[in-house]
C-alpha cells in the first residue's frame, strides 16, 4: 500500500512487515481495512509527510481501537488499553524518535 504524502517524499509504502507487526499490537482491529480508510483520509487531505506516516497511522488505529472497546474491558478502561498499543509499539522501535 502506497500513501502519497506532503513534502519532499512523494509517497510512503507500507510493508507487509509493519502491517505484521501493528497486528500484533492491535490485536483486535482489521489492520488492512484501518489502512484502506487511513489512506482514503490522506488522499482527500495530503497533508502528512512520509516521516510521520507511521505515528499518524498508530493515531488512526488507537482512535479505532478506541472506538472498539467499552469502558472497563478486563477491568480497564479504553485510554489504558490504547496507551498500552502505543507503548509496545514505541518499545519495539526502539523508543520515541
Amino acid at each position: 500500500m502506497v500513501f502519497p504524502c506532503a513534502g519532499n517524499v512523494a509517497a510512503w509504502d507500507l510493508s507487509s512487515r509493519q502491517i505484521a507487526e501493528w497486528r500484533r499490537l492491535f490485536p483486535g482491529l482489521d489492520i488492512e481495512r484501518e489502512c484502506l480508510g487511513a489512506l482514503a483520509w490522506v488522499k482527500a487531505n495530503r497533508l502528512k509527510t512520509a516521516k510521520g506516516m507511521p505515528a499518524f497511522l498508530v493515531r488512526w488505529f488507537g482512535k479505532a481501537q478506541d472506538r472498539s472497546y467499552t469502558i472497563g474491558t478486563q477491568g480497564r478502561d479504553r485510554t489504558d488499553v490504547t496507551h498500552e498499543a502505543a507503548a509496545r509499539f514505541l518499545a519495539l522501535r526502539g523508543g520515541a524518535q
